[in-house]
């Protein structure tokens, strides 16, 4: 049977002209359960006292969402430019994903040092439906400029959320490990693309 709702990534690489020198799609399969977490609690429909525990990336437990008010931030996932604890985050890690996974197992930082990527932003795209499929992709692109080439073997999306008594907390919700660990040499940009769709 066809699946209806799916996750796919799309990964690629490019030299400093801009030539492509690498690229892979996969089906993402590691929805995690801190992604149930908070589609049951946006449901639920009252985001300032209905409550559930989630763990963020440091592996705190905080009551989720507990928010100020339902203006506030919550799943937010447009990160801005150079801002690491959120939007498409990549790493190093080639651990198997498991569901209670709380962050990647080894996060590349942000950064132009060893082993540091420049991070782009993450940007949402508008929903598109074409043969009774509608989709939107979530995009972020890297930038290598450590002196050397970094190999990334897992991404994921972390969201922002405002959390009422603990302020902004980071939560990682997809984490996928690439079936081709990715290197990028040095000068190379890297682009990640994730679609989330649904069909009739």
């Amino acid at each position: 049977m066809e699946e209806k709702i799916k996750l796919e990534y799309e990964v690629e690489v490019r030299d400093k002209n801009g030539k492509l020198i690498k690229s892979i799609k996969g089906k993402s399969k590691s929805l995690l359960k801190n992604f149930m977490t908070v589609l049951r609690a946006t449901l639920y429909g009252n985001l300032m006292t209905e409550t559930e525990t989630i763990l963020d990336r440091d592996n705190v437990s905080h009551t989720f969402p507990n928010l100020y008010s339902s203006a506030n931030d919550h799943m937010s996932i447009n990160a801005p430019s150079n801002d690491d604890n959120y939007g498409i985050v990549v790493g190093t890690g080639d651990t198997p994903v498991d569901v209670d996974d709380v962050d990647l197992e080894s996060p590349i930082s942000n950064g132009t040092g060893s082993g540091q990527l420049l991070y782009g932003d993450t940007t949402i795209e508008a929903v598109q439906t074409a043969n009774s499929t509608s989709s939107f992709r979530v995009i972020r692109s890297f930038s290598n400029s450590s002196g050397e080439s970094i190999t990334v073997k897992e991404i994921g999306i972390a969201i922002r959320h405002q959390h009422k008594d603990d302020g902004k907390i980071y939560i990682l919700i997809v984490r996928d490990v690439l079936a081709s660990p990715t290197s990028i040499p040095d000068g190379a940009s890297f682009t990640v693309r994730y679609t989330w769709s649904v069909s009739a």
